[in-house]
């Protein structure tokens, strides 16, 4: 009994806890799943609109990022009559009769008094939260405990005060205004301003009037006058006017500075005022509606009446005037200064980093700009678009862009790829209102008559579908089924649209299957089953039915690797991942062209006068892989394309091996080069010094050395040739006494005179050698004993005549004397040397005796 209890009671607790974790999960997965709708006074596409809705989603989405957000628009710019008002309530009351609000929020004055009026009966017991409701009304709310909100402050004498500061000579304040719903709450508050200004001014106000009367009207306005631009929507006669067009046509026909309460007016000629900014309404109307739906009473939450103002200057404007900007209160927030000639860009990319495509454009503009002269300083986003592209990151990736952006000075914005420019084609009244755009990869324009006026250009991805095609049908001229494969995404919409435009210029025999909403699985086993007369088309498959993301080069080699025929492709990111090839659109060509196009806006001209490029380069490729594949016949294909991963040659397969070869020959060479002239230099180096080694250094005849080295090869050879030589000894006379009489310079002169008279006697094979200070041996071939003492005289002759030109009375002569060498009696060199010497002994003492008699 007691262990039943236990069970039973275990039970009761472990569902007790089962119904606890089941209400707290459905609690956290139910909060952040709000329904709120939006009703706007206004149209989508005026600023002041989209800023608010814009202010409004980017926060709610932060806090909720599953709320539903429905956003109406009332058109009551157009159209605000009774009965239209009425028949509004009536079609809300029906269009939303099945659906449950948690909220509902108005934005300007229209909105709020249609909620008033009819909001009890159209949404019964929704709370309301407002902005951009006047701030003159404000009492309307004190007895609607369901109504909280921000008011619409228009801060009129902050604006004033603010000129005055800065032109403290004003005596006229020219008006402009309109008779809109908010022209009269603007005229009403500005009445009760100006007994507030405590200046003598003269006022005139301008309402109801064409613009171009006005522009008429300020052209020539005298320097003691400034125009307050207060609410200017529509004239007279019912024609509505952009607030940026309003500015822009006032500020380039006015003589004098330009004042606003309004932040839609920014950027377009004002030179600034405490604005009033509507995407800042719409996040404080955001920020009180998360209140409430976290729990708060809206009769708790109290009606924000200031706090949504900016104090913005355009410096542009202010130098024009000459304005100090100095004189400027420190929280004033002044925009569009420059202090360098360095140029802002910002560069936005809707892929990632790593996307093929977008470094391929990030190449070409990097090409284009780092030539272009000027001193650019980037700044780089990637919004990551192809993997994240729900809601609430979209609005994160606005919300961090304006964080980052807002005051930034920017002189020129480029973006890549449609989500980018979509992006920016959204944001632009908000965050580069007046900056000139350069697109590039862009498959798509919705209005392109409307581009041009925003200030953007730029070049068309301009894809040749038929190109591709005709292509692919040159190379299989069998085809009868094309086989095109594309997915749902941004990029995927735009090609079939593109598709759709071209299927006219297809031979009509050929026939069109998409691949449609398919898995990647699916899709891979309908390629793998295609016969021999289909060809296949891949446009874009980066995103499967089941939500399956892939590369653009993973799709390409998923699909080809399965297909049983050839697939087409028109863009460079496909090519080298299993396609035939087709007619190629490259990420390069579309960055270089748009960073032409910048360097023109940089430069100076406006973006609205330069024509988008709506034909980028193309380039007709095949890939020999995919070619051998299918067993193609390489002579088919046109010499005009292009064929890429074609085998390479010997050389160009071991280019590298050879080059190092060719190096490693080279080198050697030159360490053979370099050690022959080495050797060269080394041998004439030994030879220069054998020479000196034998050498006598005075005379320039051999010396006792040479002739010890050479004598004994004499003998020999003589021996061997038999052969006589004779050996004569040469001794100059009376050396001593003429280097101690007339001093060793003439005794060295002595010497020279004597060995030139030698030499004039010798034949060229004989020998001369110095072997002492003034004794000569000379080796005389094939010559006898008296032809040598005959050879000797001759040469002491010569000296003598030598002597006596140059003026010398030396007592000089040559002694001589000589032995004879017998090859058949050979005796040793001594003995020669000593029986010559004898002899020249002996022929010396015979002169001396004649001389002494």
């Amino acid at each position: 009994m007691r262990d039943r209890m236990v069970r039973y009671l275990l039970s009761g607790i472990c569902f007790m806890i089962y119904l606890i974790v089941t209400s707290v999960c459905y609690a956290v997965v139910g909060e952040d799943e709000r329904t709120i709708l939006v009703i706007n006074s206004y149209h989508k596409g005026y600023e002041w609109s989209d800023q608010i809705v814009s202010g409004i989603e980017s926060t709610l989405l932060l806090t909720f990022p599953k709320a539903d957000i429905h956003v109406e628009y009332m058109d009551t710019k157009r159209n605000s009559s009774p009965w239209y008002i009425d028949k509004i309530s009536s079609f809300f009351q029906e269009k939303f009769k099945n659906q449950q609000f948690d909220l509902i929020i108005g934005a300007d004055d229209h909105a709020i008094d249609f909620l008033q009026k009819f909001g009890a009966t159209v949404f019964p017991g929704v709370p309301v939260v407002f902005c951009g409701a006047n701030a003159l009304d404000a009492g309307r709310f004190l007895d609607n405990s369901n109504f909280t909100g921000v008011l619409e402050f228009a801060d009129i004498k902050g604006t004033l005060d603010i000129a005055f500061h800065l032109q403290p000579n004003v005596r006229k304040i020219v008006v402009i205004n309109d008779d809109t719903t908010t022209g009269r709450y603007i005229a009403r508050e500005f009445d009760n301003v100006v007994p507030k200004l405590n200046r003598d001014l003269e006022i005139e106000i301008l309402d109801d009037l064409p613009i171009t009367e006005l522009a008429d009207f300020i052209r020539k306005l005298p320097p003691d006058t400034i125009v307050l631009l207060l609410a200017y929507l529509r004239d007279g006669r019912g024609t509505f006017y952009e607030p940026q067009y309003t500015a822009s046509v006032l500020s380039a026909a006015s003589s004098v500075p330009i004042y606003s309460i309004w932040d839609f007016y920014f950027n377009f000629g004002i030179t600034g005022g405490v604005l009033t900014s509507g995407f800042r309404q719409g996040e404080v109307a955001a920020e009180l509606a998360i209140e409430i739906l976290k729990g708060s009473a809206v009769s708790d939450i109290e009606i924000i009446t200031s706090g949504a103002n900016r104090l913005l200057f355009d410096y542009r404007q202010m130098e024009r005037f000459g304005l100090p900007v100095e004189k400027l209160p420190q929280d004033v927030a002044v925009k569009n200064i420059t202090y360098t000639d360095q140029k802002n860009i910002l560069i936005l990319h809707s892929y990632s980093s790593d996307n093929p495509w977008t470094r391929a454009i990030m190449e070409g503009l990097d090409q284009q700009l780092s030539d272009s002269g000027f001193l650019i300083n980037s700044f780089t986003e990637f919004m990551d678009t192809k993997r994240f592209t729900d809601k609430p990151y979209m609005h994160a990736i606005t919300q961090l862009l304006v964080l980052k952006y807002s005051y930034q000075d920017l002189d020129l914005v480029i973006v890549s790829d449609d989500n980018a420019f979509n992006f920016i084609q959204r944001q632009r009244d908000q965050l580069f209102t007046t900056v000139p755009v350069v697109f590039c990869g862009v498959n798509y324009l919705p209005e392109p008559e409307k581009v041009p006026s925003r200030e953007i250009t730029g070049v068309m991805e301009s894809y040749d579908i038929p190109g591709t095609l005709k292509l692919g049908m040159s190379l299989y001229p069998e085809t009868e089924v094309l086989y095109v494969i594309n997915d749902a995404t941004t990029t995927g919409v735009a090609n079939r649209q593109r598709f759709d435009q071209i299927v006219a210029e297809l031979p009509q025999a050929i026939r069109i299957e998409h691949s449609g909403s398919v898995s990647m699985q699916q899709l891979q086993q309908k390629v793998a089953g295609l016969n021999e007369k289909t060809l296949v088309l891949l446009m874009s498959f980066t995103m499967d039915k089941n939500n399956h993301q892939f590369s653009y080069q993973q799709s390409a080699r998923l699909i080809t690797s399965s297909s049983a025929r050839p697939v087409l492709g028109f863009w460079d990111f496909y090519l080298g991942n299993g396609i035939l090839g087709g007619v190629i659109t490259r990420g390069w060509d579309q960055g270089k062209t748009a960073g032409f196009l910048a360097r023109s806006v940089l430069a100076g001209e406006k973006a609205s006068t330069i024509p988008i490029v709506e034909k980028s380069p193309v380039t007709s490729v095949v890939d020999y892989d995919v070619v051998h594949r299918f067993n193609l016949d390489l002579e088919s294909i046109p010499t005009d394309i292009q064929v890429i991963n074609m085998p390479e040659s010997f050389v160009d397969q071991y280019r590298v091996v050879v080059y190092v070869a060719v190096g490693a020959f080279g080198i050697l060479l030159i360490i053979v080069a370099i050690q022959t002239v080495k050797i060269i230099l080394q041998t004439k180096d030994k030879k220069l010094l054998a020479v000196k080694a034998t050498t006598d250094p005075m005379t320039g005849v051999n010396n006792r050395d040479y002739f010890d080295d050479r004598i004994d090869g004499i003998i020999a050879s003589a021996v061997a040739a038999d052969e006589r030589f004779v050996l004569c000894y040469l001794d100059l006379d009376n050396l001593k006494s003429i280097n101690d009489t007339f001093g060793h310079k003439s005794g060295d002169e002595y010497i020279m005179l004597a060995v030139d008279s030698l030499r004039s006697q010798i034949r060229r094979a004989d020998l001369l050698c110095r072997v002492g200070g003034d004794e000569f041996i000379a080796i005389l071939t094939d010559c006898t004993a008296s032809q040598g003492k005959a050879l000797a005289r001759r040469a002491e002759e010569e000296l003598l005549v030598q002597l006596e030109r140059r003026g010398h009375s030396w007592n000089a002569g040559i002694s001589c004397g000589s032995s004879e060498f017998n090859p058949r009696e050979p005796v040793s060199v001594a003995t020669l040397i000593e029986e010559a010497d004898q002899m020249m002994y002996r022929h010396k003492q015979d002169r001396r005796k004649r001389t002494h008699h």
